[in-house]
């Protein structure tokens, strides 16, 4: 079994000392670029540590999930420019890979609802309500989402 193999393994295991050993071992050994990248973002989903996933997004730039892990992120700290930047670039990655490292969670209404999220938080309220518009398309029956829609409206 490769590296990268057992290293998902292990992640998704939880076993997030074998992981790192053998996620490691891939971005040093493995030569095709999304692979690298996805085990970059395992590591950054086990340690936190934000130069994961700016290894990813070196490796593979164009990959749609580190650019939503990266808009996340700077989510979850408020940065919402930066949040901003990263969503709507990974909003323009509009051909999905046909890999098995596609993560549905980026290919849905997530980098959308970032992006609504973050451009409320800039006082861009036109551009929220639009972001946010297609998140409630890609999501329907997500209340938050039809919520936030209503708060982007009413203010």
């Amino acid at each position: 079994v490769c590296s990268s193999d057992l290293g998902r393994e292990y992640f998704y295991k939880g076993d997030h000392e074998n992981a790192t050993r053998h996620l490691i071992a891939t971005t040093l050994m493995q030569k095709w670029p999304p692979e690298r990248a996805a085990a970059y973002r395992m590591l950054y989903k086990m340690n936190g540590n934000l130069s994961n996933l700016y290894r990813a997004l070196q490796t593979d730039p164009c990959r749609r999930e580190t650019l939503v892990a990266l808009a996340k992120h700077y989510h979850d700290h408020g940065d919402w420019a930066a949040c901003k930047q990263f969503a709507e670039t990974a909003i323009s990655q509009d051909t999905k890979p046909l890999d098995y490292l596609c993560e549905p969670e980026a290919w849905g209404w997530l980098a959308w609802d970032l992006a609504a999220i973050s451009c409320w938080n800039l006082g861009l309220k036109d551009l929220s309500c639009v972001y946010g518009g297609v998140a409630i398309e890609l999501a329907p029956d997500d209340q938050r989402l039809r919520d936030n829609m209503v708060f982007y409206e009413s203010r």
